[in-house]
């Protein structure tokens, strides 16, 4: 019978889980609304979770997967869940309890180590992540994990993508008023959200059940207008690029540059990171003035992919050649393999000297 896990990846905006096949021959893939219970409703995180789940059980191509619907699926069931999350204690377990099949065990692992595994396969390494929020870790070989930001949008999350969209919609305004710089943020943003006018931002924003993802979801028409040369929008991106890189920094410094790896990478996770070369280029070239010769790198799999490989390995499965490749084809079929473009080296090799 085949041997069925899953791993889920939660945060501000979304969430996507990922069934699999300890053999790699069939997956799964659902995806749910934000899950972070510390901003959204934890009944709101609860529902994200049971329909991307839910939704992954349904779609999963295997012998064994439910051919109908999953609540008559029989002996269907969960050797394992892992899940990168974050957010209040219990979540999880309440999601689990409440799935109508059996579930063996079920651990919340933590973003870091799930985006790590989804980035370079293996369990160490350093990422710095500018989704929703934004956070850098590092955890080494030997297992000692590092952090710095995360701490939510009231007074952290720098770099992120609703840092990013907050800076635009207050350019936009300033500019509309007379006492900024001029820029085509405004123009883009009213017509993005269908206003007649900007004074329209305030009831989208502010009567919005998810504040954070929708100033978040402005970050796209940056990365636009930066691409169309709007000298603002290349401002907010660089400036966005600088405190990841301090972020990044500040890890590597706790952690020593042998986290970063041979050779030295450090890996970006989020969807902050399409927006190209406006904010990668100058993020790798901060990081190289901060820590040294270091290349900026796509993820190999998304974090949801890495939870589910983790699961996979809870449930005896191997991470072997055949086991990756499988993986990685899945993957592919499925879009979760991110594809925004890595910068140019920001160094010359033999330019620095260790």
């Amino acid at each position: 019978m085949t041997r069925w896990v899953a791993g889920i990846d939660a945060g501000g905006t979304k969430t996507t889980a990922v069934l699999l096949d300890v053999d790699g021959h069939g997956a799964g893939v659902g995806r749910g609304g934000p899950a972070n219970a510390v901003f959204v409703p934890r009944a709101t995180a609860v529902e994200s979770l049971r329909h991307a789940i839910l939704e992954a059980a349904q779609g999963a191509t295997a012998p064994s997967a439910p051919s109908g619907p999953v609540e008559s699926s029989g002996g269907f069931g969960l050797a394992a869940i892992r899940a990168g999350m974050p957010g209040p204690p219990g979540v999880l377990e309440e999601v689990v309890n409440g799935l109508p099949f059996a579930v063996g065990s079920a651990l919340n692992l933590g973003e870091d180590l799930t985006s790590l595994v989804g980035a370079r396969l293996t369990e160490s390494g350093v990422i710095v992540v500018a989704g929703t929020g934004s956070r850098a870790a590092a955890i080494t070989v030997d297992g000692r994990h590092f952090t710095a930001g995360g701490w939510g949008s009231v007074f952290s999350d720098e770099g992120s993508a609703y840092a990013i969209g907050a800076a635009a919609l207050s350019a936009a305004l300033k500019d509309a008023e007379g006492r900024g710089p001029a820029t085509v943020l405004g123009e883009r943003i009213r017509e993005a959200w269908r206003l007649d006018t900007l004074r329209g931002v305030v009831s989208r924003v502010y009567g919005a059940p998810d504040r954070r993802g929708v100033v978040a979801s402005l970050g796209p028409i940056v990365a636009a207008a930066a691409a169309a040369g709007d000298e603002m929008a290349r401002a907010i991106l660089a400036a966005a690029a600088r405190d990841l890189a301090e972020l990044a920094a500040a890890v590597v410094r706790k952690a020593g540059r042998e986290a970063l790896g041979t050779p030295a990478e450090v890996f970006g996770v989020g969807g902050a990171f399409r927006a190209g070369p406006a904010l990668t280029a100058p993020l790798e070239a901060h990081l190289v003035s901060l820590i040294g010769p270091v290349r900026l790198r796509r993820p190999r799999l998304e974090p949801a992919v890495g939870a589910a490989l983790l699961a996979a390995k809870a449930a005896g499965g191997s991470w072997t050649g055949d086991l990756v490749a499988a993986v990685e084809r899945l993957a592919q079929v499925h879009g979760l393999v991110p594809d925004w473009p890595e910068p140019p080296p920001a160094f010359a090799p033999g330019a620095f000297m260790l």
